[in-house]
């Protein structure tokens, strides 16, 4: 969901920016505008996205490596019990 959000937020920002650019041919706000766009985007990336499964694993985070895990799940319509994970 995030990626799709990303891409579309993306692709609708890229597209204002050059037909605003097409219009009003200041340089200046066109630049303004993509530093405001991408200082949104890193601020989404940073408390939006989750951490990769991989990486909590791997640091010994279980507990988050699971919710990361159930949230992937209920994204892809699968329904996981974690006492499974737990297990193995």
């Amino acid at each position: 969901m995030y990626s799709v959000v990303g891409q579309i937020m993306a692709g609708t920002v890229s597209i204002l920016l050059g037909l605003y650019y097409f219009f009003f041919k200041n340089i200046i706000y066109l630049n303004m505008g993509v530093v405001v766009y991408e200082l949104i985007m890193v601020v989404w990336f940073a408390f939006c996205l989750p951490e990769s499964p991989y990486f909590l694993f791997k640091k010994g985070m279980f507990n988050e490596y699971y919710d990361v895990i159930q949230q992937i799940a209920k994204y892809n319509g699968v329904e996981i019990d974690t006492e499974d994970l737990r297990k193995h």
